[in-house]
């Protein structure tokens, strides 16, 4: 009797972003208040922390994919066949075998880009290698491009560029 087994299992992450916002500590009322010493739980610094959106603004990005798969194979085969030798002999001949492979694997990327070190660029390159300036008309960041026209020194996205004139409320998790 033979028995063939085969799972398999894949899963596929293409858009996990993250964006990574910091308040300067010489705004006076952004970055975090005075804390006391703590030895263990950090949570305890959430209360003290600002969290002035208004002087918030991007320092990091990442994208990030996975992609995994995990395989299993196995096949077992047993044989077994009943002899008679005249009245004195009889009892089973058995063989078997056992063959079972697993294989995992995962792929993961991760982009990173610094805004902190030097804002970002107003260009862009093509999949042909050319050079382009972004375009910006018609989404959230329109205002903060055409206020970097006006003064390029102005290269640092806020964090209210990310959100909606009337924010609707979101339910997390």
């Amino acid at each position: 009797m033979g028995t063939f087994k085969f799972a398999q299992s894949t899963s596929d992450y293409p858009y996990d972003y993250q964006l990574d916002f910091s308040e300067p500590s010489d705004a006076g009322n952004a970055g975090m208040k005075s804390t006391p010493q703590f030895k263990d739980h950090p949570e305890q610094l959430v209360p003290f922390a600002y969290n002035n959106f208004q002087v918030a603004s991007l320092a990091g990005a990442y994208y990030t994919t996975q992609d995994n798969l995990d395989k299993d194979k196995s096949i077992f085969l047993n044989l077994k066949k009943d002899y008679t030798l005249g009245t004195l002999f009889s009892g089973e001949l058995k063989a078997g075998g056992k063959y079972k492979s697993k294989n995992r694997t995962n792929h993961s990327t991760q982009n990173f880009a610094p805004y902190y070190l030097g804002g970002w660029s107003p260009n862009k390159r093509l999949s042909d290698g050319s050079v382009v300036a972004k375009d910006f008309t018609g989404t959230y960041f329109e205002d903060f491009y055409l206020g970097y026209l006006a003064n390029p020194l102005d290269n640092t996205l806020s964090f209210l560029e990310f959100l909606d004139d009337t924010p609707q409320t979101r339910k997390l998790l």
